[in-house]
């Protein structure tokens, strides 16, 4: 394959590739550094993103997504700033030219702007299936979301 010129955003978005192929191929043979550090609070980030769009779909936007009224739970928005849903999609699961935008501070994510609201609404989840499908529920998945609500509530 000939390359093709590129233009300085190119450029410049390569380190944020070089970032995501490092994190994929390096993580599971480095233990004890920065890079584990990085992993866990991106793990976090991404299951964070993940719920924040299972709680807000109103709608399907594919036929094999899950959404909340699959339960008959209500669709409704997370209470968390605009800025960090844009970033949950633009610079965690996706790479584009964005990010160039960041800076070394406002880089950095700051978990009291999201924790909260998506955990207040993974409880009333919790509830809702406890009270809804216990019956539905093997013993050991009902013992599971139990003791999800007895530890975070």
């Amino acid at each position: 394959m000939k390359p093709k010129p590129i233009e300085e955003s190119q450029i410049n978005i390569l380190p944020h590739i070089l970032y995501e192929i490092e994190m994929f191929l390096n993580l599971p043979s480095v233990r004890g550094t920065n890079l584990g550090e990085y992993a866990i609070l991106e793990s976090r980030l991404i299951h964070a993103r993940n719920l924040k769009t299972f709680f807000e779909a109103g709608r399907q936007k594919y036929p094999d997504d899950v959404i909340p009224s699959d339960f008959g739970f209500d669709a409704k928005s997370v209470d968390i700033p605009k800025n960090i849903s844009k970033r949950f999609n633009k610079d965690l699961s996706h790479i584009s030219y964005s990010r160039l935008k960041q800076t070394p501070e406002t880089q950095k994510w700051t978990y009291a702007d999201f924790i909260n609201p998506i955990k207040s609404r993974c409880i009333e989840f919790a509830r809702f299936i406890i009270n809804n499908y216990k019956d539905k529920m093997s013993k050991g998945e009902l013992s599971r979301w139990e003791n999800l609500l007895e530890s975070k509530t």
